[in-house]
């Protein structure tokens, strides 16, 4: 965030891209303009420029002219802006066709998206008229920028979210990038508890139950295992916010479903061990006995024992075959030994 905020705005990039942006909430653009325009989104006016737009195409009265596309109007309408594009750049718009480079571009694009939506209402909050930050229109602006993101979800990195929900690509593109989008140093207010009620509302909504924490494919064991997001999570959970009820009625529902999932697989896997366990000493050979040792006998104290014999061949040479030689039998002659 530091650094995207450090660098300095091209005005020019900006607002060409704001008229583009608007143009495509009111319906309104040009498609082929819209397409090479939309085919390099690594700036950082670009994702700043649809934030801005995106903000007051959401505050604008549905009964209006022109009228703003609503729910998975606005994912359909932003999914055939990237077929376009792919088909005009790549010749297709099938996934395994297209550049890698253009996969994270995108990433980047709704990553960047989300933080600018939070910053942007994060700025707002310290002004004294906040009429924008209500409940309501907090949510149908997230509501919006997530259905984008369902709509792009087979053109982004994860090769699962093609078949996945708008939820898990949310998900995935906060969590994918090394700087922290959430800014999880900020204490939590309205528009953050709003963002990530509304978002466990959709990853409940889109992945429906029986629902497995060890499935990173959907978007609900994709959450459960990221420790990002369940921080972010607990702290919007407790959040006490003067005159605003009901604001976290999602998130403390999707926390509390992990929680019982973990304790359910928990509960399966000491089940599944003791079973193994079980079948385990079923099948092993009984031990045979060990054969108990003889009891050694001493002899009586009363009885003398028979002396050794001598261990075979004690002697080098038998005492009736030595040989003595003639000096030393004449020395036990003089000696009267012999």
């Amino acid at each position: 965030m530091a650094a995207a905020e450090a660098e300095p705005l091209n005005e020019v990039r900006f607002e060409v891209y704001h008229t583009l942006a608007e143009a495509f909430f009111f319906q309104t653009h040009h498609p082929v303009r819209t397409a090479t325009m939309m085919l390099d989104v690594r700036f950082p006016e670009v994702p700043r420029a649809f934030a801005s737009a995106l903000v007051a195409a959401a505050g604008r009265h549905p009964n209006l002219p022109p009228s703003v596309p609503q729910g998975s109007a606005v994912g359909a309408a932003f999914e055939e802006v990237l077929v376009r594009t792919t088909q005009q750049a790549f010749g297709t718009s099938e996934r395994d066709a297209v550049p890698s480079w253009f996969l994270q571009n995108y990433e980047y694009f709704f990553s960047e998206l989300l933080r600018e939506l939070l910053a942007f209402f994060d700025r707002y909050a310290t002004l004294t008229d906040s009429k924008l930050e209500s409940p309501d229109q907090l949510r149908s602006v997230f509501a919006m920028a997530f259905e984008m993101c369902a709509g792009a979800r087979r053109w982004l990195s994860l090769d699962c979210l093609a078949a996945s929900t708008g939820a898990h690509a949310v998900l995935a593109v906060c969590n994918h990038c090394a700087a922290d989008r959430l800014d999880m140093r900020a204490p939590a207010s309205l528009h953050r508890v709003t963002f990530m009620d509304e978002l466990a509302r959709r990853v409940l909504a889109e992945d429906p139950a029986p629902r497995d924490v060890l499935n990173a494919q959907r978007a609900f064991g994709y959450y459960a295992g990221s420790e990002r997001w369940r921080a972010f999570a607990a702290q919007c959970a407790c959040w006490r916010g003067g005159g605003h009820h009901g604001q976290t009625k999602w998130v403390r529902t999707l926390e509390r479903e992990v929680t019982c999932a973990y304790a359910e697989l928990e509960e399966r896997s000491q089940a599944a061990l003791k079973t193994m366990l079980k079948r385990k000493r079923a099948w092993a050979p009984e031990p045979e006995p060990e054969p108990e040792p003889e009891p050694e006998v001493e002899p009586p104290l009363n009885e003398a024992s028979p002396p050794s014999s001598p261990p075979p061949r004690a002697y080098l040479t038998p005492p009736g075959a030595a040989r003595v030689s003639g000096p030393f039998s004449q020395l036990l002659e003089r000696l009267g030994l012999a």
